[in-house]
């Protein structure tokens, strides 16, 4: 169509070509972001590229191109203008983002989460292999900008339209940007960065110190049940299973999904069975992981059910929680946390209280687990610590014992947890077949 400068402003979501400059696009999203960008082939070599020219809010219909004339002028004397601007440092957004993602260092958790978001694959080509096929990632919508062009509104603008769907993910983009901004000032990448001063999208993020009550574990028991019966088939099964064994275990979410078969010892023998995490899918700062020894977490009977069934029923795979079964192919790939699943077994839970509860996320089962063995249970602190993987020195008002135990002693309690673990999950039962209290 022949763009004019009025029709910039108006434009619905789309993509359109100018009639004027041949491979001159102008693209409005669905996010409000609005751009211009250049679409081309290289006459030697016959690849395609596309660059970002920059945001209609710094450039005009004018100015993008006299840019297009010149740079497709280039094309056709054999520069690549794509690779020229990668090579003198004008990176878009997702080339910063997969810049510091393969060279900083971060944990190989946050690495591999981050990269997720920002639709950057890690791994190595293989020959002969086809590259994964395009998926949706959170930034997305301004992985193609400039980012030297990146202005605050369009980081509003993301963190809004993300926010919209989740507020804890949009909270969790807007600070790896942040990072990822940050670290490209200080390589040298960029001049600086557009996150100073501004505030994070989503401000009724809630803190963690939070525990479910006795009546909210009890619709929870029965919530899982239910959805892993109900629709979407192996899709709720999978997730129901994973957070039942969060709760049975205190273990993290993330050590959760990353859980391998081989990870699980003497299932077969009562009161030795156990769960070995390793240092990788713990929740340890870079410099300690090499040393780590691996997280013993010991299994109660009702564990050790949930396991086989698990290993029943994911027969062919090594992940626990595949993404999908193997007869489909993709049990290779670990499962993520659904925000689908989430938010049905929240509107579950909040279905058999007598009012509603307030907002809670998979993190409160630690507290809930640490918080109803020591006040319900009577289960020592120490003990309770040492289930989930904390080092915290005892209070000695209430413990007997000097601040500098917490620092010296060095056992695992592993009879007390085995013991601790098994009274938990028999409570949990007695609560599973307990009657519900409605209003």
């Amino acid at each position: 169509m022949k763009l004019t400068q009025p029709d910039i402003a108006k434009l619905e979501p789309g993509e359109y070509r100018d009639d004027e400059i041949r491979g001159l696009l102008f693209r409005v999203r669905e996010t409000g972001l609005r751009s211009f960008e250049l679409r081309y082939t290289l006459p030697s070599t016959g690849e395609r590229d596309r660059l970002t020219l920059g945001s209609s809010d710094v450039m005009t219909l004018k100015q993008a191109r006299e840019k297009a004339r010149t740079l497709m002028g280039g094309v056709w004397t054999g520069s690549d203008p794509a690779k020229e601007l990668r090579r003198t440092g004008g990176i878009t957004v997702g080339q910063l983002a997969a810049k510091y993602l393969r060279s900083a260092k971060i944990s190989e958790k946050t690495r591999k989460e981050w990269a997720r978001m920002s639709g950057v694959n890690l791994r190595p080509p293989v020959e002969g292999e086809s590259p994964p096929a395009p998926r949706k990632f959170d930034i997305e919508p301004i992985a193609h900008l400039e980012a030297a062009m990146l202005r605050r509104h369009h980081i509003r603008d993301l963190g809004e339209a993300i926010a919209a769907r989740s507020g804890y993910v949009a909270n969790r983009v807007f600070q790896m940007l942040r990072r990822y901004f940050s670290w490209g000032v200080a390589q040298g990448h960029l001049e600086a960065s557009p996150f100073v001063s501004l505030e994070k999208p989503f401000d009724g993020e809630k803190t963690r110190d939070r525990y479910l009550s006795v009546d909210e574990v009890r619709a929870l028991l029965v919530s899982l049940q239910k959805l892993s019966k109900g629709e979407r088939g192996h899709f709720g099964e999978n997730f129901a299973a994973a957070t039942e064994l969060l709760l049975l275990t205190g273990v993290r979410r993330e050590s959760m999904i990353e859980a391998r078969k081989s990870d699980f010892f003497h299932l077969d023998h009562e009161g030795a069975a156990e769960w070995r995490i390793r240092p990788p899918h713990l929740k340890l700062r870079e410099r300690k992981r090499a040393k780590a020894k691996n997280h013993v977490v010991p299994l109660s009977r009702q564990a050790v059910a949930l396991v086989k069934l698990r290993i029943e029923a994911t027969k062919g795979a090594e992940i626990l929680f595949p993404r999908s079964m193997p007869s489909r192919g993709s049990a290779k790939a670990t499962a993520w946390w659904s925000s689908w699943f989430m938010r049905k077994l929240k509107r579950n839970v909040a279905e058999r209280l007598v009012t509603k509860p307030e907002p809670w996320a998979l993190h409160c089962l630690r507290a809930t687990l640490t918080t109803h063995m020591e006040e319900t249970l009577g289960i020592p602190a120490t003990i309770t610590d040492a289930i989930i993987g904390h080092k915290t020195a005892p209070i000695p008002d209430e413990v007997g014992l000097s601040v500098a135990h917490g620092v010296y002693s060095l056992g695992e309690h592993m009879k007390a947890r085995r013991e601790a673990l098994q009274n938990w999950a028999d409570w949990l039962d007695s609560l599973r077949w307990a009657p519900m209290r409605r209003g």
